[in-house]
């Protein structure tokens, strides 16, 4: 009994300790397959930056100006007066620059409100002028310049307007009436001399003859501006 029960203990253990090794191996292999079917992570592509792209400075969306002016009726003394307000960009109609802030243009839409004094011709006049202007922004390293040119409309609110001193065709004082209200043209020449704080020069040219019944006797004005935009 002994002899076949001894055989049959050996032979199971053998059988055993083979079936052990086969389900290490493939238990090996299954972790090896795992490993492989995991796919291999692809280096990160380097974004190229195009050289032309839009500036990314934001952009302003109000502002306010003050400043001092010299107007007049053509032919008429220069009067030295003040002026405040404000500016608008609502809406940007172009953006585009070179190398970032090298070189650039931008156009907006720059509706401006103004309050003036004007003095002389016997009494001070205050009007409330209404630019709506085109303005075009260049970027030059860095550096911001600005061309706005526009219609306005001005209203004359209150002041001296009925019993103003004009100069005549002959050279005499005479008591004349002048328009409250005005249309032309203006024109702006602009500086950034820090960030968002510009320094002006502007030139408005009316269209309508101002001193009753003179033919020629429209409104000049030249401004002297700073401000701040936000």
């Amino acid at each position: 009994m002994k002899r076949v029960i001894v055989p049959l203990i050996v032979a199971l253990t053998y059988v055993t300790s083979v079936f052990a090794q086969d389900d290490g191996a493939e238990a090996t292999d299954g972790g090896a397959v795992t490993e492989q079917s995991q796919p291999a992570e692809e280096p990160k592509k380097e974004e190229k930056k195009s050289m032309f792209h839009v500036d990314k400075r934001p952009d302003p969306n109000w502002g306010f100006r003050l400043g001092i002016h010299f107007s007049g009726i053509s032919g008429q003394t220069l009067s030295f007066g003040w002026h405040l307000g404000g500016v608008l960009y609502p809406i940007k109609f172009f953006d585009a620059s070179l190398g970032g802030d090298a070189l650039g243009v931008k156009l907006f839409l720059e509706p401006n409100l103004f309050f003036l004094q004007k003095a002389g011709w016997g009494g001070d006049q205050y009007w409330l002028e209404v630019p709506v202007m085109g303005n075009f922004m260049f970027t030059l390293f860095g550096s911001r310049f600005k061309y706005s040119v526009g219609p306005y409309a001005a209203v004359g609110l209150f002041g001296e307007f009925d019993k103003i001193k004009t100069v005549s065709s002959t050279g005499t004082l005479e008591d004349s009436k002048v328009g409250r209200f005005d249309l032309g043209l203006n024109q702006t020449l602009g500086y950034e001399f820090a960030k968002n704080l510009w320094s002006e020069f502007s030139l408005g040219v009316g269209f309508l003859d101002m001193v009753e019944k003179e033919k020629g006797s429209s409104n000049f004005i030249m401004k002297i501006t700073a401000g701040g935009d936000f």
